[in-house]
């Protein structure tokens, strides 16, 4: 009797890179629709990152171009209300815009410190 373990583990192997595969494909044309859209609100694209893996690891970074229009990210929230990966990134986007104007720092006169020379004993 002889035993043909390859097979089974080939196909299960092939199954899961192709599952891998189509949320890759399915998460770009999300992220790239989404970096037009955070482009048209005023942030400019810096660098993108993917890594291939179920589920795929995408790291973008953005930066502001002036002033971020709240009302161009919710009408893209509700437009795209479907879309997770979309939803996820724009309310945290929504959430910095809030938390970065409403920030607040503060100086005041810092205690003074003077020195003298040490003395030998």
């Amino acid at each position: 009797m002889s035993f043909n373990l390859s097979a089974p583990i080939q196909e299960r192997v092939s199954g899961v890179a192709d599952l891998g595969m189509q949320q890759t494909q399915k998460a770009l044309g999300d992220l790239n629709l989404l970096l037009g859209l955070l482009q048209r609100a005023g942030y400019d694209v810096g660098q993108v990152e993917v890594e291939l893996g179920v589920p795929p690891k995408i790291s973008v970074q953005l930066r502001l171009s002036g002033l971020i229009s709240e009302e161009k990210l919710k009408a893209i929230l509700q437009e795209y209300s479907d879309r997770a990966i979309i939803t996820t990134l724009v309310n945290l986007l929504l959430r910095a815009n809030q938390l970065r104007g409403s920030i607040k720092v503060e100086t005041s006169d810092l205690p003074k410190f003077g020195s003298r020379p040490a003395r030998n004993w």
